[in-house]
């Protein structure tokens, strides 16, 4: 009986439970660079930043606010309204779903890149409750903004099979394919925590560690 016990015991050190919330996103600092539905104005990919030896979109979304273009946003995206000076309106359009939105921004940034900056008008997207398209205005200059809420199916895999149990260290890779809402240069943070909300960068048992923060992510 002692012994049955304590081979269950081996089992339970040998597994690192993952928990259901590895599925949560924290979109407001990697979700970027969604491609525009007409025109290039989304001009993120003119800022491209190195972060664990990839080059990746950087933490915010560069538009340039021009006549008659669309540009299509993330809810959770943080917005530079390049180049842009006074107030930026963003509104609703009447008779669809975002008919009665309005928003403003008039903080200006200058964000540095690399060796580059970029200037404008920051706007957080976290505000927006509704999807749909929404008209962006600035002085005389008038454009259409897409947002909607993003969808990004993960499965966790060791080798080729889909896991919900690893063994500490073992090499876990993250898979998003099929995940039209992220451009090949968006980089992702995962939020990992326990059955108590306890946030989980690494896990300890008997010795051996399993990393669940950058340093668990290989090239």
């Amino acid at each position: 009986m002692d012994s049955a016990k304590k081979g269950g015991g081996k089992r339970d050190w040998q597994k690192a439970i993952i928990g259901v919330a590895v599925a949560v996103i924290v979109l407001a600092f990697v979700m970027v660079a969604m491609a525009p539905t007409v025109s290039a104005r989304d001009v993120t990919s003119d800022y491209l930043t190195v972060r664990n030896g990839f080059d990746v979109n950087p933490t915010f979304v560069a538009i340039e606010i021009t006549d008659g273009d669309t540009d299509v946003i993330k809810i959770g995206q943080e917005v530079i309204f390049k180049d842009a000076t006074g107030t930026v309106l963003i509104q609703g359009i009447p008779d669809t779903n975002t008919d009665g939105e309005a928003f403003s921004a008039s903080a200006h940034v200058t964000e540095p890149v690399g060796s580059k900056t970029v200037d404008g008008i920051y706007f957080d997207t976290t505000w927006v409750d509704r999807s749909g398209t929404y008209i962006v205005s600035c002085g005389d200059i008038f454009q259409l903004l897409s947002i909607s809420r993003p969808v990004i199916p993960i499965e966790l895999k060791v080798g080729p099979e889909v896991v919900s149990t690893i063994c500490p260290g073992t090499t876990l890779r993250v898979y998003c394919s099929g995940a039209s809402d992220l451009s090949p240069d968006d980089c992702v943070d995962l939020i990992i925590t326990d059955s108590r909300g306890r946030r989980i960068n690494s896990w300890t048992i008997g010795g051996k560690t399993q990393k669940f923060n950058d340093q668990a992510f290989i090239k």
